[in-house]
């Protein structure tokens, strides 16, 4: 699942390369992935996604993945490089993350670990959680809902915009924006967006 369709396409082509699928399907969005689990409902694949993706809820298609088709396997695949963000999403419990930039070679060691019933993390990956990430200490106490909150939210979207992109009420919206000001100690949230971005917690969008 991924919105840059050339990349997407391209991704497809490589795994299918690999011969080590039935079949290899392409999604835009997590509703379509959703409704596709639902369908078919296999009892063994792997979804390889972008976590942030335009009008999608990333961390909703991973608990609908996990219940609609408890065999999925979920690889995140992504240019993110930022230590504390990464750790959130490896929150999440998901099977694998990669960057975009990662051979095929990691692809494999991926699905080999996945086999093994191991969480696998690229060489790159490794490498960017290995950066010190002292800077980011008051981050450290957000959780990976209250993270999604923030991004959201940095990306100008208001309360109601961020409580439909993420499946949220607009209370409970509010309530992690209070949650997160209190961990940060801060009384203004936007002063908290803003030492987010200057501090790189959160990507572009």
């Amino acid at each position: 699942m991924d919105d840059h369709e050339i990349f997407a396409t391209t991704f497809a082509m490589l795994l299918q390369q690999t011969n080590l699928f039935e079949q290899v399907h392409t999604f835009k969005s997590e509703v379509n992935v959703t409704e596709f689990l639902i369908r078919e409902q296999p009892k063994d694949a792997c979804i390889f996604m972008d976590y942030f993706v335009p009008g999608s809820n990333a961390m909703q298609l991973i608990f609908n993945a996990k219940r609609f088709a408890p065999g999925v396997d979920i690889i995140v695949l992504s240019s993110l490089s930022i230590p504390a963000l990464i750790k959130k999403i490896m929150s999440y419990n998901i099977n694998g993350f990669i960057g975009k930039a990662d051979s095929v070679s990691d692809i494999l060691a991926c699905l080999d670990a996945i086999q093994n019933k191991e969480v696998y993390l690229s060489k790159s990956v490794k490498t960017i959680l290995s950066k010190d990430v002292s800077t980011h200490n008051i981050f450290n106490d957000f959780t990976a809902r209250e993270m999604d909150v923030l991004i959201q939210s940095s990306w100008g979207k208001s309360i109601d915009e961020v409580a439909k992109a993420l499946s949220l009420s607009k209370s409970t919206v509010v309530t992690h924006r209070r949650n997160l000001m209190a961990k940060a100690g801060l009384h203004s949230f936007t002063q908290l967006v803003a030492l987010s971005i200057r501090a790189g917690i959160v990507p572009e969008k």
